[in-house]
C-alpha cells in the first residue's frame, strides 16, 4: 500500500516493511514539511518511484520479496535522480560497503540516532535542490540560446577543430572579439595557449576531446586568456573569458568500428552576465564555502579524470589524505570562528605551494586530500609531503595571538595501490591513521595490514638477511645556528614481503632477544658505507654518515679490525663516519672498550652518546670513553620537571668540556622552545625533514 501527500515540498518515500517502524519514520519527518510517501516492500517502493519523481528514498534493505538492493538497482537502472539513505538493522559491514557501491548517500544502522537521520536527510535534500535549480536555469538558458541562434545570421560561437596532436587546424571568426586573435594565427599552434594555467591541467582532456556520444564533453566551465595586451592594461596582462565548453571526438568511419581518429571538435560560448546565477549555483555544488577550495564531489570528478589519463599514459598519481592533528581542542579552547579562519589561511598556505594541475580539497571536517597528476617518482612525494608538513607547522597569526597546528598524512600510489578513486583514497586513509596511531606530524606510504612477524623469528630475520629485505632511510642533522648540513643518521626498517614495512619500535627486541645484534649491526655498517659510494656530494660538503651500534658489536674482540677492513673495502675514510651508542654502553666501561672508542676517534671518526631521561650518564665518564657529543631526546621533555633541571646541569658540564650537544626528535616548533634554554649545537626531527630514502636524500642534497 502506498500512501501520498502534497506534492509542492520535497518528495521522500519511506520504505521499511515494519509497520511501526513506518509510522515512526512519519512522525518524525512530519514536522519538516516534506511530501511523504511510504512502502512496505520493494515492489511497492518501485511503483512509487515508476509514477513520480521521488528526491530522496530512506531504504530498509532486509524486506521480503523484493530486497533493498534491487531496488536500489531499479533506481540505477532507470538513471533516476533520486537520492538513497540506507536505514538497516543489518550490521555486518559487507551490507554497508554494498550500499556504497549502489550509490547510496549514506549509511545508517538501526536503531539509529533521529539527528543523525533528520541531519543526513536535510543535507542531501539540499544538494538535491541545488541541481534541480541548476538544470532549471540551465534549461532556460538553452532555450534562450535555441531562439537566439534561430535569429541570427552568424553564428556566436567560438568553433575550433584540433588534430590529434592537439593543434588548430581551423578556427571561425568569434575568435577575434572573444580572444584577440586573427583567425590564421591560431591555426598550426597548441590549444594550451588559449587556457589560463590553472585550468590547463583539468581541462585539457575535455578541450582535446576523445570521446563521442554521452561520454563526450557537455557544458563544461572552463577559462581561456586573451591574446596579451588584448583589452588588457599592458602587453604583460591578458583577460580572463569564461566560457561553456562543448566537444567531441571526430573519427573517420566510426560506424564500421575502425576508430580511425581524427582530432576535436569543440563549442565554446562566453558566458554571459545571465549565466552568473548558474555559475554561483555551481559553485555551491561543488566547491567548499569556507575555504574556497574543491569539496569531495569536485574531487572525484576530477580524480577520475586524472585516472583515465594516468592509464592511457602509464603515470603515476598521487593521494595524500591530509588530517590536521587535534583540531578538536582549537574549537573547544578559541571557539569556532578562529577555528574557520586557520582552516582558511590553512588552506590559502597550502594551495600558494602547489602545481597548476594539482588540487586541493576540504574532504570533511580537518580532512583534507591531496591529488597530484603526472608525478615524475614516489620520491618526488616524499619531498612534497616534507614541504607540506614544513609549511603547515609555522605558526599562524591569528588575532595577535600565534597559533600552531600540525597534521598526519597518509599516501597511496597509482598504480600500485590501486586502480580506483575509492581504493586510492580508502588507502590513504588507512595510511593516516597509522601516522596518527604511532607519531603524529608525519607522513606514511600505504603498505599492506600489519601482522605479527611470525612463529619463527630467528629463522625469518636471517632470511630477510640473505634475501635483502633491510632497507635504511636516512634522517637528516643540522647545525642549530645557521641551519646548515652536518650529518645524516642511518635508521633500519624491515621491508617484510606480505606483512608490510616494520619499524625498530617492533624489530629491535625480536633481534636482542634472539641475539642477531652483531650481525644486523654488521650488516648496517657495511650498507652504510657502501650507500657511501653514492653520496659523492658528502666528500665535498664534508658531511657525516651516522650510524648506531650496539653493545655486542663494540664489545666484540674483533670489531676494531672488522671496522677498519669494512671502511678500507668501501674506500670510505673514518671521519666521514659518525658512532652513535647508547647510554647503557658506558654504565660501566671497561677499559677495553675506552681503548675501542680511542682508536676509532684517533682513525678519525666521531662517537655520539645517545642519553636518555632516565639513563644520565657523568661528564667524566664521557670523557674518559673519547665521546665527541652527547645526544638527547627532546620529545621527553617536560618542562619545570627535575628530569629537565637535570639534563640542563649536564648539558652545561658538556657544553664547558667542549662536548657537542644534538637534541633528538625535534618534531615541532613547541619542541623548539622547550629546548631554547639549552644551547644545543645540532638539531633532529620532522620539523626539519624526515628520514628519506637513499635516492630522495640524494636530491634533498642537490639542492642544498
Amino acid at each position: 500500500m502506498v500512501c501520498l501527500m502534497t506534492t509542492q515540498n520535497p518528495k521522500i518515500l519511506l520504505v521499511d516493511d515494519e509497520p511501526h517502524m513506518l509510522k515512526t519514520l512519519r512522525q518524525l519527518f512530519a514536522p519538516q514539511n516534506y511530501s511523504i510517501a511510504t512502502a512496505q516492500c520493494g515492489t511497492d517502493a518501485i511503483n512509487c518511484l515508476s509514477r513520480q519523481d521521488v528526491d530522496l528514498c530512506v531504504l530498509d534493505l532486509i524486506m521480503p520479496g523484493m530486497t533493498g538492493h534491487e531496488v536500489m538497482a531499479y533506481i540505477n537502472d532507470s538513471r533516476l535522480e533520486t537520492e538513497v539513505v540506507v536505514l538497516s538493522g543489518d550490521n555486518h559491514i559487507d551490507a554497508a560497503i554494498s550500499a556504497l557501491k549502489y550509490r547510496a548517500i549514506a549509511f545508517i544502522r538501526k536503531p539509529f540516532n533521529p539527528h543523525e537521520l533528520l541531519n543526513t536527510v536535510a543535507d542531501a535534500l539540499k544538494r538535491q535542490m541545488l541541481r534541480k535549480k541548476k538544470k532549471t536555469l540551465s534549461f532556460k538558458r538553452r532555450q534562450s540560446d535555441r531562439l537566439h541562434r534561430y535569429l541570427s545570421n552568424q553564428f556566436p560561437d567560438f568553433i575550433y577543430l584540433l588534430d590529434k596532436s592537439g593543434m588548430f587546424l581551423y578556427v571561425n571568426k568569434r575568435v577575434e572579439p572573444l580572444l584577440g586573435y586573427a583567425m590564421g594565427e591560431l591555426v598550426g599552434k597548441h590549444f594550451s595557449i588559449i587556457i589560463c594555467e590553472r585550468d590547463l591541467e583539468s581541462a585539457q582532456h575535455a578541450f582535446n576531446e576523445r570521446r563521442t556520444g554521452d561520454r563526450a564533453t557537455r557544458n563544461r566551465a572552463v577559462r581561456l586568456k586573451s591574446k596579451s595586451g588584448h583589452l588588457a592594461a599592458n602587453a604583460a596582462d591578458f583577460r580572463v573569458v569564461d566560457i561553456e565548453l562543448n566537444s567531441i571526438g571526430v573519427y573517420l568511419d566510426f560506424a564500421k568500428g575502425t576508430r580511425n581518429e581524427r582530432g576535436t571538435l569543440g563549442v565554446a560560448r562566453e558566458i554571459s552576465l545571465r549565466d552568473k546565477s548558474i555559475e554561483t549555483t555551481n559553485f555551491q555544488a561543488y566547491y567548499d564555502n569556507l575555504t574556497g577550495l574543491p569539496n569531495r564531489w569536485l574531487l572525484m570528478d576530477r580524480l577520475s579524470l586524472a585516472l583515465d589519463h594516468a592509464k592511457r599514459h602509464e603515470h603515476l598519481l598521487i593521494v595524500m589524505f591530509i588530517d590536521l592533528d587535534g583540531f578538536k581542542n582549537i574549537n573547544d579552547l578559541l571557539g569556532y570562528s578562529t577555528r574557520d579562519k586557520i582552516l582558511q589561511l590553512f588552506a590559502a598556505r597550502l594551495r600558494s605551494e602547489l602545481r597548476a594541475g594539482d588540487t586541493l580539497a576540504r574532504f570533511g571536517g580537518y580532512e583534507f586530500i591531496l591529488m597530484l597528476p603526472q608525478i615524475a617518482s614516489v620520491e618526488q612525494a616524499e619531498i612534497i609531503a616534507n614541504k607540506i608538513l614544513e609549511n603547515i607547522s609555522k605558526p599562524l597569526i591569528i588575532n595577535g595571538k600565534s597559533v600552531s597546528i600540525t597534521a598526519s598524512i597518509g599516501i597511496s600510489v597509482f598504480p600500485k595501490d590501486g586502480d580506483s578513486k575509492d581504493s586510492l583514497i580508502e588507502r590513504a586513509d588507512s595510511a593516516m591513521h597509522k601516522v596518527k596511531k604511532h607519531h603524529k606530524n608525519s607522513y606514511s606510504f600505504y603498505i599492506t595490514e600489519q601482522t605479527p612477524i611470525g612463529q619463527q623469528p630467528k629463522q625469518t630475520l636471517f632470511e630477510a638477511l640473505e634475501l635483502n629485505q633491510l632497507m635504511l632511510v636516512y634522517q637528516p642533522q643540522f647545525n642549530r645556528s645557521d641551519k646548515r648540513l652536518v650529518a645524516l643518521e642511518a635508521l633500519l626498517r624491515w621491508q617484510h614481503p606480505t606483512k608490510g614495512l616494520i619499524f625498530p619500535d617492533e624489530l629491535l627486541p625480536i633481534v636482542r632477544d634472539y641475539g642477531l645484534m652483531s650481525p644486523i649491526d654488521e650488516w648496517v655498517l657495511k650498507r652504510v658505507c657502501s650507500d657511501f659510494q653514492d653520496f659523492a656530494i658528502i666528500r665535498q660538503k664534508q658531511l657525516r654518515l651516522s650510524v648506531n651500534l650496539s653493545a655486542e658489536k663494540i664489545s666484540e674482540q674483533g670489531f676494531i679490525n672488522e671496522l677498519e677492513l669494512i671502511l678500507a673495502r668501501n674506500k670510505v675514510a673514518a671521519e666521514n663516519i659518525q658512532v652513535e651508542l647508547h647510554a647503557s654502553v658506558f654504565s660501566k666501561p671497561s677499559e677495553e672498550l675506552i681503548n675501542k672508542l680511542g682508536h676509532f676517534v684517533r682513525m678519525g671518526g666521531t662517537v655520539i652518546a645517545e642519553l636518555t631521561v632516565d639513563h644520565m650518564i657523568p661528564v667524566e665518564i664521557l670523557l674518559d670513553c673519547k665521546i665527541d657529543g652527547i645526544k638527547i631526546d627532546c620529545s621527553k621533555f617536560q618542562e619545570g620537571s627535575d628530569e629537565v633541571v637535570a639534563i640542563r646541569i649536564l648539558m652545561e658540564e658538556a657544553k664547558k668540556s667542549g662536548l657537542k650537544l644534538i637534541a633528538k626528535n625535534v618534531d615541532s616548533e613547541q619542541h623548539l622552545n622547550c629546548i631554547n634554554k639549552i644551547d644545543f649545537d645540532v638539531v633532529q626531527g620532522f620539523l626539519y625533514y624526515h628520514p628519506l630514502s637513499l635516492k630522495t636524500a640524494k636530491l634533498m642534497l642537490g639542492d642544498l
